[in-house]
């Protein structure tokens, strides 16, 4: 199968084709993902919860979601790879949000940029695609 991208995905929608997204946050996982012939692979906050002991997902950090980030990164060949952007960048403002998708989109290798809420704060969404990072929203 070819490399899934954005225009990718938004062909599929144009034609009426659903896209096949699954949750993961390891090496394995995204590898069998793969194998099995989902779209993207998203890697959600929730691994502050389910993983790490977080009482709930809005505390996991910047830091910690890069790791995973990084993880799924390394197995993704042909996969479309989005990262939640961690509680608390959006509420700070266009600076601190801008400065974490940079980490998450360079560090991290995420393709796209999942923000909840992003409804609450397009002039975030309009400063994040203005400056080339996409959201998935």
């Amino acid at each position: 199968m070819d490399q899934v991208t954005i225009p990718v995905l938004q062909q599929m929608k144009r034609e009426g084709k659903k896209s096949i997204g699954v949750v993961a946050w390891d090496f394995p996982t995204t590898r069998f993902a793969e194998m099995a012939g989902v779209d993207f692979v998203s890697i959600g906050d929730s691994v502050g919860a389910n993983l790490l002991g977080h009482d709930n997902p809005l505390q996991v950090t910047l830091d910690e979601i890069l790791v995973f980030c990084k993880a799924v990164r390394r197995a993704a060949q042909r996969v479309l790879v989005s990262c939640d952007m961690p509680y608390g960048y959006l509420q700070e403002g266009v600076d601190s949000v801008m400065k974490a998708a940079v980490r998450i989109i360079k560090e991290g290798g995420a393709d796209m940029i999942k923000l909840d809420a992003a409804a609450d704060f397009p002039e975030i969404v309009r400063h994040m695609t203005k400056a080339g990072i996409p959201v998935f929203a």
